[in-house]
């Protein structure tokens, strides 16, 4: 029983490293398999780890192996995600400043003096469409 709940913590802690490793890598697609391995090691260690037949100085010795690796990665996790959430807004058409007309002396028509000039204002001539 403790061998295999040893087990689980070294195996635990080696994939926590490896998911670390891989977020400052920037390797992303190593991060789905991980992430179901950390989860079937957590459920396991849970079923392993129950409090009633492992002392406390057991869980302690757990935990202060475990939690600085969950918390390390938790804060890699949502850096990443928010790199992510920028880049992903900057690959985003958006309205885009270089698409615009272009006066008859050849200068870049503002927006504001575009719709005044597609409306008929006297500042050019105004160009009619016919099918």
């Amino acid at each position: 029983m403790a061998w295999t709940l040893r087990n689980d913590v070294t195996a635990l802690a080696a994939t926590l490293d490896a998911e670390r490793d891989a977020l400052l890598a920037g390797a992303l697609d190593r991060l789905e398999p991980l992430s179901r391995r950390k989860e079937r090691l957590l459920q396991a260690l849970a079923h392993r780890a129950d409090p009633q037949r492992i002392d406390s100085q057991r869980m302690d010795e757990i935990r202060r192996e475990i939690a600085p690796r969950l918390e390390r990665n938790r804060a890699l996790l949502e850096a990443a995600g928010a790199g992510l959430r920028v880049a992903l807004s900057e690959l985003r058409p958006g309205p885009s400043d270089t698409i615009g007309t272009y006066g008859a002396d050849g200068r870049r028509v503002q927006e504001a003096d575009a719709g005044a000039g597609a409306r008929g204002a006297a500042d050019g001539p105004r160009m009619e469409r016919r099918a």
